[in-house]
């Protein structure tokens, strides 16, 4: 089990240098679209990913999955997959997203993504 807190933009900030994330979408972030942005810690309470999303209207009935990073650290654990699936189990809606490469769009599809860009779970 995971738990998912909101992630000011500050902090951020102090995260993406502090972990060295590799996806140069968290640089991108204006402070106004901080609001879904998540820190992602495990059951030990460490905190071990990151993911931004939008939804593309009013009643949520689509969203868009922008960036999402496990801290290397903890990457190759299958972590990644778990953190997608908990994140999903609580939405009924279009999920789209836009992989970053070829090791990513595998990812995705792992995650039950059709040709890693796409999920309905309505």
């Amino acid at each position: 089990m995971f738990v998912f807190e909101k992630c000011s933009y500050e902090e951020l900030q102090i995260i993406r240098e502090r972990e060295r994330l590799l996806l140069s979408g968290w640089t991108l972030i204006e402070k106004e679209y901080i609001d879904e942005t998540k820190k992602i810690f495990d059951k030990a309470g460490n905190m071990i990913a990151l993911i931004n999303f939008y939804f593309h209207d009013e009643k949520k009935e689509k969203m868009c999955i922008a960036l999402f990073e496990v801290f290397p650290r903890y990457r190759n654990r299958g972590l990644g997959k778990r953190i997608i699936d908990q994140f999903l189990k609580r939405y009924h809606g279009e999920v789209e997203l836009l992989p970053s490469s070829k090791a990513s769009e595998f990812f995705w599809e792992k995650c039950g993504f059709v040709e890693g860009c796409y999920l309905d779970l309505r």
